[in-house]
This record gives structure tokens, C-alpha cells and sequence, in this order.
């Protein structure tokens, strides 16, 4: 079977962590949170599910997201930004992927953008197509 980490930076990210945490719980075997010193609940909220929380000075979304991946120990990285969250469809792939291994490098996922409350499926912001 197939483990998997889950990588997200963070920077006062209090109103949308938790929403982000529970979304991935399912399918994290570890969850890497790289935060770049929040004065909000962040840390808080975030330490209330099992992370391993690093905080460190901001010096970029590479920077960050290259140092939450090297902390990582399981088969797939998936990487994603607090303010978002999987839906049942990709949390229901990603158990099936664990289950069912497949000889690849890396996946690519369909993200669906909301927009001042608005999800948008037109105008060619969906499938917004995310190597992750």
C-alpha cells in the first residue's frame, strides 16, 4: 500500500486550516506544516491534529514547500495550500491510489476555483490542471 504526506505552508491561516487539516486526515499518513511565523491561531489549530509543525522566516513558496518535502518519509508527496481542501471525489482516488499502486512520478489534480463565493466552472479557470 501506498503511504502518503501531506505538505502545507502557512502564513495566519486560522480561518482555513482546520477546514484544510480535515480535509486530508483520510489520506495523510504524515502531515508537514511549514509555517512561516504566524501571529494568529495558526499554530494553535494546527497542533490540534497530529502535524509535524515547523516554523521558519518566509523566503519564498519554493523555498518552503522544497523544506516541508525534505521532512517528509512516505512513498507520495501531495502539496497543497492551507485555504484549500479535497472533495469526497479526490479523497475517494487518492484511497484507491494507495490501494492500487501506479508506476508514476508525479499527478496531476483538477482544481476547482472559487471566486468571491463563486465557484467557477467556465472561462477556463476548471479543470485548473495542478501538478502536485
Amino acid at each position: 500500500m501506498n503511504s502518503f504526506s501531506v505538505v502545507i505552508i502557512t502564513l495566519n491561516e486560522q480561518d482555513n486550516i482546520a477546514r484544510c487539516l480535515n480535509s486530508v486526515s483520510q489520506i495523510a499518513d504524515e502531515i508537514v506544516i511549514v509555517d512561516a511565523n504566524s501571529t494568529d491561531r495558526t499554530k494553535e489549530i494546527a497542533q490540534s491534529f497530529d502535524v509535524k509543525f515547523y516554523e521558519r522566516a518566509w523566503e519564498g513558496f519554493s523555498i518552503a514547500k522544497n523544506f516541508g518535502n525534505n521532512q517528509c518519509t512516505k512513498d507520495w508527496i501531495l502539496s497543497i495550500d492551507a485555504d484549500e481542501a479535497l472533495s469526497e471525489e479526490l479523497t475517494h482516488s487518492i484511497k484507491e491510489l494507495k490501494k492500487n499502486p501506479i508506476d508514476a512520478d508525479l499527478i496531476t489534480l483538477n482544481r476547482l476555483t472559487n471566486y468571491c463565493g463563486h465557484w467557477v466552472h467556465y472561462c477556463g479557470w476548471y479543470p485548473d490542471r495542478k501538478r502536485r
